[in-house]
C-alpha cells in the first residue's frame, strides 16, 4: 500500500542522513567528532535502521487491514522469497553488521580497560613512591606539581585528569594538503549520500501523489454532483478521454479497495495503477446509467470489466 512505501522511504532516508551528517562532520570538524562518540553514534543509526529493516516486513503484514483476522503463523508464511538475489541483499548487510558490531564491542571494551589500567599504575606508581621519597619529589615526579608554583592535583583529580586521544584517520596525516584532499573526499561521498536520502524520499512522494492524482482523474465520482446525479456541464480533456480509451476501468477506481502504484513497468503500455482488491456487488451500484456512460465518456459496463481483467494483473 502506499502507506506503506513511504513509510520505507522513510527509513531508507534517516539511515543515509544519519550516516551522511556524521561523515560530513567527521570530515570536516575532526577535532570534535572522532573516536568512541563517533563510533557510537554511526553504530548507533546502523543498529536503528537495520532493526527497522527487520521489522519492516512485519509491520507490513500485521498493519494490513485484510490480516486483521489472521493467525501470527498464517501472518509469518507471507514472508517467503523466491529470489536468490533478494535473499544475499538482505542477508549480507546483516552478517557484515553483525561482525561490525562485534569489532566495535571489543575495541571499545579493550580501550576503556587500557585507559583505567594507565590510571590505576600511576596511582601504584605513587603509593609505592610514597614511602621513599619525599613528598615534594613525588609530586614533581608522578606530574602532580608543576615546579613553578602551580597547584597541586590530588589522586582524585588524576582520574579526571583527560587523556590525549588520536583524532583518526584524516589527523593521523601531516601533509597539509593531503589532508585536505582526505577531507573534500569524504565530505563529497557524505554529501552525495545525504542528496540521495533526500532525493529518494522526494521521488518516492512525489510518484504515490502523481499516480494517485492521475489514476483518480477519471473516476465516476468526479463527475457526480453534491446531490448524487451526474453533472450537465461535464467537460472531458483530451487526455481524460485518451486515458478511459485505453484503461476505462479506471472509471470504477473509487471501488479498489488495494490500489498499488507500481514503480516499474513491464511495457510502455501497462497501467500504473493497478488494484489487488476490487469489489463488485452490482452495477446498479454506479451513479451513472449504462447510456450515461455510453454517451458522455464512451465506456461500456463490457469495457470496464474486460480492463480489470486485462489490465490489473494484481487481482
Amino acid at each position: 500500500k502506499p502507506h506503506f512505501i513511504t513509510l520505507f522511504a522513510c527509513i531508507l532516508a534517516f539511515n543515509c542522513l544519519g550516516s551522511g551528517v556524521l561523515w560530513l562532520s567527521y570530515a570536516c570538524v575532526n577535532k570534535r567528532c572522532h573516536g568512541l562518540p563517533f563510533k557510537a553514534s554511526i553504530f548507533f543509526v546502523d543498529q536503528c535502521s537495520d532493526l527497522l529493516y527487520t521489522i519492516f516486513p512485519f509491520y507490513v503484514i500485521i498493519a494490513d487491514d485484510y490480516n486483521q483476522d489472521a493467525s501470527f503463523s498464517v501472518l509469518l508464511a507471507q514472508l517467503n522469497t523466491t529470489s536468490f538475489l533478494a535473499f544475499i541483499s538482505a542477508f549480507l548487510p546483516l552478517s557484515i553488521l553483525c561482525v561490525k558490531s562485534l569489532l566495535i564491542i571489543r575495541s571499545s571494551s579493550k580501550e576503556l580497560r587500557n585507559d583505567y589500567y594507565k590510571k590505576w599504575k600511576q596511582l601504584q606508581q605513587q603509593a609505592v613512591m610514597t614511602t621513599t621519597t619525599s613528598p615534594l619529589t613525588l609530586q614533581k615526579s608522578t606530574g602532580m606539581f608543576d615546579g613553578d608554583g602551580g597547584k597541586t592535583f590530588t589522586p582524585r583529580r588524576l582520574f579526571k585528569k583527560k587523556t590525549i586521544s588520536k583524532h583518526g584517520w584524516i589527523e593521523d596525516t601531516r601533509d597539509v594538503k593531503m589532508k585536505r584532499v582526505k577531507q573534500c573526499a569524504l565530505g563529497a561521498i557524505s554529501v552525495l549520500y545525504i542528496v540521495y536520502g533526500i532525493v529518494v524520499l522526494s521521488l518516492v512522494i512525489h510518484h504515490l501523489q502523481y499516480n494517485e492524482a492521475y489514476c483518480d482523474s477519471v473516476d465516476e465520482h468526479n463527475f457526480i454532483g453534491d446531490d448524487g446525479v451526474l453533472m450537465s456541464n461535464i467537460t472531458l480533456s483530451s487526455e481524460q478521454r485518451q486515458l478511459l480509451q485505453e484503461h476505462p476501468e479506471l472509471f470504477y477506481w473509487h471501488k479498489c479497495l488495494y490500489k498499488v502504484y507500481p514503480f516499474a513497468l513491464r511495457n510502455n503500455k501497462e497501467s500504473p495503477c493497478q488494484c489487488r482488491v476490487a469489489v463488485i456487488d452490482d452495477w446498479r451500484e454506479l451513479a451513472t446509467t449504462p447510456q450515461q456512460r455510453s454517451a458522455q465518456f464512451n465506456v461500456t459496463q463490457h469495457d470496464m470489466l474486460g480492463g480489470m481483467l486485462t489490465h490489473w494483473y494484481m487481482l
